[in-house]
């Protein structure tokens, strides 16, 4: 019996050690937490919010005190998807242009445009100093006009 429980050990330390191998491991860097951990599920307090206009779709797209976008499921309070922008940066305008979400962060500096289902990033620029020099400084100096496409060519 010493023999059989030993062929007993054997297997089962051997199949924890299988298993050890092939069970997938995932971990961060200590830079990305709280930019690349997708796993959190808190947004931190809400600064400005947009309900979307379809109310079949049940969506409240926020920005927050600490830089995420995200969008909400009104009815459960599930977060749907969520970007942090990084850094302190925080977003100053929000708006949802059909499904599309456009974000002026960094006092004005950083425009962003965002797959309103996903969250994925579409298209991301850095403002440069002679577009800020004439609009004043950053968002607080500035009206910006979000302008809907007029022939739905993607182009105006």
């Amino acid at each position: 019996k010493t023999g059989v429980g030993m062929v007993r050990m054997a297997r089962l330390l051997g199949a924890v050690a299988l298993l050890a191998v092939l069970l997938p491991v995932s971990s961060l860097f200590e830079d990305q937490v709280g930019v690349n951990d997708f796993i959190v599920k808190n947004i931190g307090g809400i600064t400005t919010s947009v309900f979307h206009p379809d109310t079949q779709k049940r969506r409240l797209l926020v920005a927050t005190e600490v830089g995420a976008v995200a969008s909400l499921d009104i009815k459960s309070g599930e977060v749907n998807w969520r970007q942090v922008l990084g850094g302190e940066e925080t977003v100053d305008v929000l708006r949802l242009l059909g499904n599309q979400i456009v974000t002026l962060s960094g006092g004005g500096r950083h425009l962003s445009l965002w797959d309103e289902r996903s969250g994925s990033l579409l298209w991301d620029r850095m403002m440069t100093g002679e577009a800020l020099a004439d609009s004043g400084e950053g968002a607080g100096g500035a009206d910006v006009a979000f302008l809907p496409d007029q022939n739905n060519d993607s182009i105006d």
